[in-house]
């Protein structure tokens, strides 16, 4: 889910600004805001919203600035429940009106991404385009922004007004680009029906090759080579973390580090490679296995000392329960640990053929997994295949090998032998 808040109150109207904003209302601020939790917390209601749901939350108008973090934190309290780990929190802000006090209050809010309106580092062109603050504003603004410590920090900027030249932008981009900012917004100059402008269409200057060159220079620095293939398709899928911190991608295992056991991840994967996605951030990065069963188990991802951090499932709980069993299925669980590069590799397997002496009974299971020692067939599909076919009850000269059926049933005077019947 989605969530845009929307601050109508602005320090001065733009010229070419058709949004819903005012300057003449600034009275109504805490009443708005009242007005807003009550309408926030019915739209949360309509919309059946859960517990972390919202993914992106972005603050608009408008100016967001004119209104004091104070206002702001009984919204912030109202969505708190409803925030996703790690959320982008978006609020755009004039350079006027974000204040080192503003910007650092709406930091401790939870707003971790500021856009910043600048439009130009030009005092004419500001003033054509009845911009309230000054080059100098906005430069302090993003300085103040970075020194408090937001990471992102984006600025808007306009272009296709009368008066502009490449010199004019050129100095608009190289002042952008000297700033502590990672996302610059370039905009044309639209004529909007209803607005100063208007009335002066002449006001919007495009030419495509100044719009052309434009977007050269704000791409020149950053434009890397091309890649080698001209691309790469991925495909997506969901799946869970299992016992042994490695998720299932088309019969092959990939690790995660530890403390995402039984998580719910991303998949993102392509011929060569796998990524690992939990809540948008990546996790776990794999070169992509080919060979059914294979397992691509990185060190780190375990746990500290290698301790188990399953209280349920580690070496020592198979064992107990293969001895509970039998005699072959405690040489079963040794002989898959052993083999496992790691002993969690063995856990799925383990578990899977340790249940099912549960749907065919000890007897038989261990009948069956002497069977499949002596021939070398431990998957759990050629398990399940002896057991559905009995082929333990197959003679040894048939196939060649010599083997003793174990010992699996009491004697005592009570059970009655072959020679009762002669």
């Amino acid at each position: 889910m989605l969530l845009y808040i929307h601050i109508p109150f602005c320090d001065s109207k733009c010229s070419y600004c058709s949004f819903n904003s005012y300057v003449d209302k600034f009275h109504l601020k805490q009443e708005y805001m009242l007005a807003l939790e009550v309408q926030l917390k019915f739209e949360l209601n309509r919309f059946s919203a859960q517990e972390k749901s919202i993914e992106s939350l972005f603050i608009g108008g408008g100016t967001p600035s004119t209104v004091s973090p104070k206002l702001y934190e009984p919204i912030f309290k109202i969505l708190k429940p409803y925030l996703q780990n790690n959320i982008e929190i978006t609020s755009e802000a004039n350079p006027n009106s974000a204040s080192y006090e503003w910007l650092e209050g709406m930091k401790m809010l939870g707003v971790n991404r500021i856009s910043f309106g600048v439009q130009s580092f030009n005092e004419k062109k500001l003033k054509l385009l009845n911009r309230a603050h000054t080059p100098q504003n906005a430069v302090d603004a993003v300085n103040n922004a970075h020194k408090i410590g937001y990471k992102n920090l984006s600025i808007d900027l306009i272009y296709a007004t009368l008066g502009d030249t490449k010199e004019l932008l050129l100095h608009d981009i190289t002042t952008a680009k000297s700033l502590p900012i990672n996302h610059i917004s370039a905009y044309a100059l639209t004529i909007e029906e209803g607005t100063p402008f208007a009335s002066k269409p002449q006001m919007s200057k495009e030419t495509l090759e100044l719009t052309s060159w434009l977007f050269e220079e704000l791409e020149k620095e950053e434009l890397q080579a091309l890649p080698a293939n001209r691309y790469i398709y991925e495909q997506y899928k969901r799946a869970k973390v299992n016992i042994d911190y490695h998720i299932v991608l088309e019969k092959c295992y990939y690790s995660v580090p530890f403390k995402f056991l039984q998580k719910e991840v991303e998949v993102r994967y392509s011929g060569h490679h796998v990524r690992i996605y939990y809540n948008n951030e990546i996790i776990a990065t794999h070169p992509r296995l080919r060979t059914v069963g294979m397992f691509s188990t990185l060190s780190e991802h375990r746990t500290p000392d290698h301790a188990y951090i399953h209280d349920k499932w580690n070496p020592q709980r198979f064992d107990s329960w293969a001895s509970s069993i039998g005699e072959y299925s405690t040489k079963f669980v040794t002989n898959a640990l052993e083999r496992a590069d790691y002993p969690e590799q063995a856990y799925r397997r383990i578990l899977a053929v340790l249940k099912l002496a549960k749907d065919y009974g000890y007897t038989e299971f261990e009948l069956a997994l002497m069977y499949a020692l002596e021939h070398n067939t431990t998957t759990t599909k050629s398990i399940k295949s002896i057991l559905d076919k009995r082929l333990y009850l197959q003679s040894s000269s048939s196939n060649n090998h010599s083997y003793s059926t174990p010992n699996l049933f009491n004697t005592h005077s009570n059970i009655r032998g072959a020679d009762e019947y002669q």
